[in-house]
């Protein structure tokens, strides 16, 4: 019962904060950013389809409670990726933004148990999905949201510097812990 209550309270917390942030982002241009969305909704709903119809992870909650919420969530972070990302050093944006979120998805795993890998899926394979589904999009955005509809964030200021680095250190002291339990076994 309690493992419910929180997946529950997880899908409310993140269909929320993701939703406001999507709302956001689309009243800069509603017609824009809306084909992006429309896009990423549609593609993200499909691929989660598709990869759960094959059995390559499961959820504690039932599908239609959870689509939503991943069709939501991963056009947030889409939107997010095109509104903010920055004139130079994009690479160290997305490595920043891709490994924060993919943070999130291992707590849901290791620590919530919210989605279960099964079958040929694996962590690496999520997070290869991550990047090629941001870089998508990156691509589109680029051709569809001008940057006067944009708001880049400075790659030259500290703080940017700072959370890529910190974001390299907690990969590496995830690799390690990894690592070490892979060859523990």
């Amino acid at each position: 019962m309690e493992s419910t209550l929180t997946s529950w309270l997880i899908v409310i917390v993140v269909f929320t904060f993701t939703a406001g942030g999507l709302l956001f982002i689309l009243r800069k241009n509603y017609l824009r950013y809306g084909i992006i969305s429309g896009l990423s909704m549609v593609l993200s709903m499909m691929l989660c389809l598709f990869f759960y119809m094959n059995g390559f992870y499961r959820f504690v909650l039932p599908l239609p409670i959870i689509l939503p919420t991943v069709a939501v969530s991963f056009t947030f972070l889409t939107l997010f990726s095109i509104y903010y990302k920055p004139k130079y050093h994009s690479y160290v944006f997305y490595f920043t933004i891709i490994n924060s979120v993919f943070a999130i998805e291992i707590l849901l795993r290791h620590f919530f148990h919210f989605i279960v890998y099964r079958g040929p899926w694996d962590t690496w394979d999520s997070y290869s999905l991550y990047w090629v589904y941001i870089r998508f999009f990156a691509f589109i955005g680029d051709w569809i949201v001008p940057l006067k509809y944009r708001n880049p964030i400075s790659s030259e200021s500290r703080a940017y510097w700072i959370s890529f680095i910190i974001v390299i250190i907690g990969t590496i002291m995830y690799m390690i812990f990894i690592l070490n339990h892979w060859h523990g076994r």
